[in-house]
């Protein structure tokens, strides 16, 4: 869909393999991706690479494995904020082990209406975002409908009624 086509688009836009290579040996060895106490005008700034550059806070729904996981990943190592989200406590532990720089998690159940108004509503307090990845869904090829406690049909749900949803609720920046 659109939403994976345009993170698609910026995941192509971030450090080829050689750079994220050498980023990830210069954190290591303490050179990389240091946080500035400069908050103004709302975007923290990072040292990367001995260039200060703005970073972005991102968003990314369904970040606790897979391409949502590596997106997360990826653009922690580019110096961004990443609020992760995960549908349980336990896989949001998963996930906050796999990327330490992560900057929170969120966590609720996409194919919930109420659970996923409460992601929304957490998240915003982790805003304001420069991008929300909607990376979230799920695919059963084959198996019987399923419908949600709320009487709609699980893979609508999840896939298309929980982005709109979280699009519509979380805050546009300002500025």
């Amino acid at each position: 869909g659109p939403a994976l086509t345009i993170a698609h688009q910026h995941l192509r836009s971030l450090p080829q393999p050689a750079k994220r290579r050498e980023q990830r040996r210069r954190q290591r060895d303490g050179h990389s991706v240091l946080r500035s106490s400069d908050q103004s005008h709302g975007v923290a700034m990072s040292r990367i690479g001995g260039s200060v550059v703005d970073s972005k806070r991102v968003f990314v729904t369904g970040s606790t494995t897979g391409l949502g996981l590596e997106a997360a990943k990826m653009l922690a190592e580019a110096g961004h904020q990443v609020v992760l989200h995960a549908r349980s406590k336990e896989r949001s532990r998963t996930a906050e082990a796999a990327l330490p720089g992560g900057s929170a998690a969120v966590i609720g159940d996409l194919s919930v209406l109420s659970e996923t108004v409460a992601v929304a509503e957490h998240a915003t307090k982790h805003g304001p975002f420069d991008a929300v990845i909607h990376n979230a869904g799920i695919y059963q090829p084959g198996s019987r409908r399923q419908v949600t406690v709320d009487g709609l049909e699980q893979t609508f749900q999840v896939n298309v009624l929980g982005p709109y949803v979280l699009t519509a609720l979380i805050p546009v920046p300002t500025g």
